[in-house]
């Protein structure tokens, strides 16, 4: 795990938690084994740092680096002067406070409810890393998947780019034909922050099958899911609960393809210059599954949401897709040509 210029140990963190994380608890815990301590929340209010308990706070003498500290407030201003004051101090990390729930902070619109104002915290991040780049400090975040339990909100603020998208970062390994899938060169490109999303761009089933059974070891480990090509429904062996256990697999299934569309067409002369002959339904359909579950991945960080019906990814089929209900309760998308079918451990459902 890195943060910035800093390298830990481990992936073992202590969360900043008000009137728990102070320094001897933290040092303790680096003692014995965390790779990583974040403060206690220290306040924007400049008129408090001052006070013995946030001087208390900020203050981190024998501490082992890298030295982080949480800040709190709703004012974009102050919270980049809070970090800046706090860099002073010997902090070496900035991190946000967008996920206390106590209520004397969410009652002044701080922690979790700064969820509720995107427009004010995504303000308030741009200020505080533009305080902190140019010193080298890199500035975390601290959120919830939502301000409540029916608000989810949490992907919309890296849909705006604020420090950086998300997944935002994506590799591609290309595997040459009768070769094998290098799990160590794969390790390497899996950034360890996120769970990691394999497009697996085969069209032969056999082969899918054998990359599938290499991937299965790592899958809890790295939080790994698989997108397949549309021929990936010939593998009998998803509905075997014991087969691939903790890690999901999603493929679409066959469907008619329209020929004459301009994409259509260009991967029909494309291939024929390639191949030397016209392209099976097959090559377009696996060209459109990657090229589908690809963006739709890079813009909403997950490529089957309540988004998947985006008009913007249309490409070969027409995605006209809507919500099946039964009983009132949302049981799958359904397209004329396109359902998308998830297994885990064994079980399939539609999404």
């Amino acid at each position: 795990m890195q943060i910035g210029p800093y390298v830990l140990p481990n992936a073992i963190f202590v969360a900043p938690m008000a009137g728990v994380t102070d320094r001897p608890f933290r040092q303790l815990c680096r003692q014995f084994g965390a790779g990583y301590a974040v403060s206690e929340m220290v306040t924007s209010r400049k008129d408090l740092w001052k006070s013995l308990k946030t001087s208390r706070r900020a203050n981190h003498d024998g501490e082992p680096g890298p030295i982080a500290v949480q800040i709190a407030g709703t004012d974009a201003p102050m919270m980049a002067e809070a970090a800046a004051y706090n860099i002073d101090q010997g902090a070496q990390i900035i991190d946000i406070n967008m996920g206390c729930p106590a209520k004397k902070v969410c009652n002044k619109w701080a922690g979790s409810a700064l969820m509720q104002n995107e427009k004010l915290a995504i303000e308030i991040a741009q200020a505080v890393v533009a305080a902190c780049a140019p010193r080298g400090v890199p500035v975390t975040l601290k959120m919830r998947t939502g301000w409540c339990a029916t608000e989810k909100n949490a992907l919309n603020y890296f849909k705006q780019d604020v420090l950086n998208t998300l997944p935002g970062k994506f590799a591609e390994m290309e595997i040459k034909e009768g070769g094998t899938l290098d799990i160590r060169s794969l390790i390497k490109k899996i950034d360890t922050t996120y769970g990691t999303t394999i497009v697996l761009g085969l069209l032969d089933p056999d082969m899918t099958y054998q990359y599938l059974k290499i991937l299965s070891p790592y899958a809890k480990r790295f939080g790994l899911k698989v997108y397949c090509m549309p021929t990936s429904e010939a593998i009998k062996a998803f509905s075997k609960t014991d087969e691939f256990l903790g890690m999901p697999i999603y493929h679409t299934t066959s469907y008619i393809v329209d020929k004459i569309t301009p994409a259509s067409m260009y991967i029909n002369r494309q291939y024929k210059k390639l191949m030397g002959s016209a392209p099976a339904d097959i090559v377009y359909k696996g060209f459109e599954s990657l090229y589908f579950f690809a963006h739709l991945m890079k813009k909403y960080g997950v490529p089957f949401n309540e988004k998947i019906g985006d008009n913007s990814y249309t490409f070969l089929t027409p995605y006209k897709i809507v919500t099946v209900k039964e009983k009132g309760v949302a049981r799958f998308y359904e397209n004329k040509f396109l359902y998308i079918i998830r297994y885990e451990d064994g079980i399939m459902n539609y999404e």
